[in-house]
C-alpha cells in the first residue's frame, strides 16, 4: 500500500539522517521508541530479536 511506501521511507531516511540512533528517529518521527520498534519490525528493518534485545 502506498501509506505503508511512504512510510518505511520515511523511517528510512530519519534513521539515516541520525546515523541510525532509534532514539533521535522516533524522536525525529514524533513517535515512540517503542513505536518506533513496531513499525521497524512490520516492514522489516529489524528482526523481532534485535527489537526484544533493545526494549526495557
Amino acid at each position: 500500500e502506498t501509506v505503508d511506501t511512504i512510510e518505511r521511507m520515511c523511517i528510512e531516511a530519519a534513521l539515516e539522517l541520525t546515523h541510525n540512533n532509534r532514539a533521535s528517529a522516533a524522536e525525529m518521527l514524533g513517535l515512540s521508541r517503542q513505536s518506533l520498534y513496531v513499525k521497524l519490525r512490520r516492514f522489516g528493518i529489524l528482526s523481532d530479536a534485535d527489537v526484544d534485545s533493545e526494549l526495557p
